[in-house]
């Protein structure tokens, strides 16, 4: 007779479940805390893109505030504005604070020019302002009368307070400001790059009255709500100091 032999059967052992070193619901809170915080992030450059693409940095936020300039030729910057908003019960509230937005703007661009010396070098015609190809600097050239570079600068640009958007009320072509043909200033305007700063308005500006009649306006826009609503029914001309105040 013959042997016959068996081999033995092979027994492997249970494959342990691979663990996963994050559970699922961690990894989930993670990744959308690092997408969150990765938009908080590129959103104030958000604008720089977009000028980069031709569209203007103003485009960005409120569609009443990109929508309308400031002022228009014909009206002075703190006159109200009758298209202000299409909401007849906020009305004076929605016309109050593009009124607040114009004279930050105008504050803003005469407060940072300061910071030069180009508001007391009587050289100094125009001011180019590059607000495009940095997110934190400003990059100004400034030019005489005849067009030509006299000087440049660098703000920098710390917090979106400190940036110059465009302010109509100190824009070259808004103050039919002359620019001579084939000069260096008017081929940077035909870059398109940033704005040009009329260096004659900005410097008869004035800051102080700017903000009371800025304050009355305002008051004016709120109060035609308030009369409309029935909140206020009269008030008083003058200081109160004196007996023959007028009542409205």
């Amino acid at each position: 007779m013959s042997a016959t032999t068996m081999r033995a059967a092979t027994i492997k052992p249970p494959e342990q479940p691979v663990q996963e070193r994050w559970p699922a619901a961690v990894r989930a809170v993670l990744i959308t805390t690092l997408v969150a915080r990765s938009f908080g992030f590129t959103y104030p450059f958000l604008s720089y893109h977009l000028k980069g693409l031709g569209f203007t940095t103003q485009a960005v936020g409120p569609s009443d505030r990109s929508s309308q300039s400031c002022i228009s030729r014909s009206r002075p910057m703190t006159e109200p504005h009758t298209d202000a908003s299409n909401s007849d019960e906020f009305k004076g509230f929605n016309e109050a604070r593009r009124l607040m937005w114009c004279h930050e703007a105008r504050a803003r661009v005469h407060e940072q020019l300061e910071l030069t010396t180009f508001m007391v070098d009587t050289d100094v015609a125009a001011v180019h302002v590059d607000n495009t190809t940095r997110a934190d600097r400003v990059f100004l050239v400034a030019f005489n009368q005849a067009g030509q570079q006299v000087g440049i600068d660098t703000l920098y640009v710390d917090e979106p307070s400190q940036r110059l958007d465009i302010a109509p009320e100190f824009d070259h072509e808004f103050t039919d400001m002359d620019v001579v043909p084939a000069s260096q200033l008017e081929q940077a305007i035909a870059r398109e790059i940033g704005w040009v700063v009329n260096l004659k308005a900005i410097r008869e500006y004035d800051p102080v009255a700017d903000r009371r009649a800025t304050q009355r306006a305002v008051f004016l826009a709120h109060l035609q709500d308030m009369m409309k609503n029935g909140d206020v029914r009269g008030f008083l001309f003058g200081r109160g100091e004196s007996d023959d105040t007028d009542t409205a």
